[in-house]
């Protein structure tokens, strides 16, 4: 298009007309004096002074460099013949791309499918020099009006998305040419450009709340900030549907890494392993191996934080998560097992209270573990701790106001394994995992024991109050601290130390009975 519009000059256009004898006198013997073959259609001889033909101008000019050969070899994009004075011409099926061809023969102008927003295969050109897509995979097509896995949003289809869902007050959301949100019509709950991230911002001018390309899911790059106090994505690089494994990315449509069942933990012996729409490892085809039980957590925004509790859990300060997924319970003596027998995890500690290698403690969470242990058994099962923000969100509900995952009932034992009538409800111990499904999450199938059983270690390192904490749900591990965020209470607490906003914190490397932690991905 851009040649096509260079064609013009002043609003108006630039061929000349003359009569059809004059046309084909001149423009054989030019021809003839350059030594050229005759082309068809007509060509015309660049340097005569007369504009004809195909070109856009003609000052006499026959050397390249400067003035109107440059203008019509180069800004105009006609090929020319070698030599002086030179011929311009423009014709389909010569193997060069010029005019307004998008392609000729094997000439693809450097193209591929991928650069034109399509999937793997083999971009090809058409009779009429025009892209011939139909080896082409549609996979993440930006541009058709369908959002698929790895876009935002594409035209008119936001899926679902709105401004109001995003953290703004009101407004209209849209999206953009690269099938990411355009939240510049959205408007924010405070005054936007005093530097500071208030309620229903992302950010403020330098100030990104520790957010990152790499955090909103791309490979790359420089992110920044619009005048609306919303994330500039636009100088992000690459992100999940492109076929490329990059990033924090497992896999990505069809590629998979080289990796199979057997090659991504948890001890499966075989299958078909494929790859989700959030680039990480679907199983469902995999045989054998040791299951977990993931729930889908659909994301949004919510207030992280209470004023129940101490500086620690203040300020309340927005924040909106990405949707993910959370193991059902915490990790059990059964599960963890299953990676020391694969040589991935070390054994946990066996002191007391300990239910490593403790019959009858097999289904119970395993515990005196450090947060390395959990991060090496979270990772070999294909996924993370969950940081600190997703732990919350997920612990309410989904980002609901309550004050447990419940509801705002008191915490008693008929719904948390904790010190109600002794600790472990009397038993001294830890209880089996989902043992009081009345306190569970109300969420898809419903997360359990996200209060009491054990402590669990989450992502982040601990600081001391929210300021300056992420509002995009990612884990605050800049800048790094001494010891490790636990969440949930364990089964020796008394109710307060239950609440979804309810905060603690160890060193990483310490092991105790209380220490458990469940898997995010």
């Amino acid at each position: 298009m851009a040649r096509l519009d260079m064609n013009k000059k002043s609003g108006r256009s630039n061929f000349r007309t003359i009569d059809s004898v004059t046309m084909s006198l001149l423009g054989v013997l030019g021809l003839v004096a350059a030594g050229c073959s005759l082309h068809f259609p007509p060509t015309s001889v660049c340097g005569d002074g007369v504009v004809i033909g195909n070109e856009g101008c003609d000052d006499g000019n026959q050397e390249d460099g400067d003035g109107c050969s440059t203008q019509c070899k180069v800004e105009k994009g006609w090929a020319c013949a070698q030599g002086s004075p030179t011929v311009c011409h423009t014709m389909c099926g010569d193997n060069m791309v010029v005019g307004s061809e998008e392609c000729d023969g094997t000439d693809l102008g450097g193209q591929s499918c991928q650069g034109l927003g399509l999937g793997d295969g083999d971009l090809a050109c058409s009779t009429n020099c025009r892209y011939d897509t139909s080896a082409c995979s549609k996979q993440a097509e930006c541009g058709n009006g369908v959002q698929e896995h790895g876009e935002e949003c594409d035209g008119a289809d936001l899926g679902g998305a709105t401004c109001e869902g995003r953290g703004y007050v009101s407004g209209m959301l849209g999206c953009t040419g690269q099938c990411r949100f355009d939240e510049t019509q959205c408007v924010p709950a405070v005054d936007c450009g005093n530097g500071q991230i208030d309620t229903g911002e992302q950010c403020d001018g330098v100030n990104l709340a520790g957010a990152t390309c790499e955090s909103r899911g791309y490979y790359g790059g420089t992110l920044g900030c619009m005048a609306s106090c919303t994330y500039d994505e636009s100088d992000c690089a690459g992100s999940c549907g492109d076929g490329v494994v990059n990033g924090n990315e497992v896999c990505d449509g069809a590629e998979l890494d080289g990796n199979d069942c057997t090659t991504i933990g948890m001890g499966y012996q075989g299958g078909s392993l494929a790859c989700n729409g959030t680039c990480e490892w679907d199983r469902t085809g995999c045989s054998g191996g040791t299951s977990l039980t993931w729930i889908t957590i659909t994301g949004g925004p919510f207030e992280m934080g209470s004023m129940i509790g101490g500086s620690e859990e203040q300020p309340v300060h927005s924040v909106t998560v990405p949707g993910f997924e959370m193991t059902k319970s915490e990790v059990t003596v059964t599960q963890y097992g299953a990676c020391v027998t694969a040589g991935s995890c070390t054994a946990p500690g066996t002191g007391t209270d300990c239910n490593w290698n403790d019959p009858g403690y097999e289904e119970h969470p395993v515990n005196c573990v450090d947060w390395g242990q959990a991060v090496a058994f979270c990772t070999w099962a294909g996924g993370r701790l969950p940081s600190e923000a997703e732990w919350e969100y997920a612990a309410r509900s989904g980002g609901q106001s309550i004050e447990y995952p419940w509801g705002n009932d008191a915490a008693t034992c008929s719904y948390a394994v904790m010190d109600d009538g002794g600790e472990g409800c009397g038993t001294g111990r830890t209880m089996s995992v989902c043992s009081k499904p009345a306190g569970n999450t109300a969420q898809g199938q419903e997360l359990c024991d996200m209060a009491g059983n054990v402590y669990e270690w989450v992502q982040d390192w601990y600081h001391d109050t929210y300021t300056g904490a992420p509002s995009d749900g990612s884990a605050w591990v800049s800048p790094s601290g001494s010891t490790r965020v636990l969440r949930s209470g364990g089964f020796f607490s008394v109710p307060n130390l239950l609440r979804a906003a309810g905060r603690d914190y160890v060193a990483p490397s310490f092991q105790d009975f209380g220490l458990g932690f469940r898997c995010a991905r």
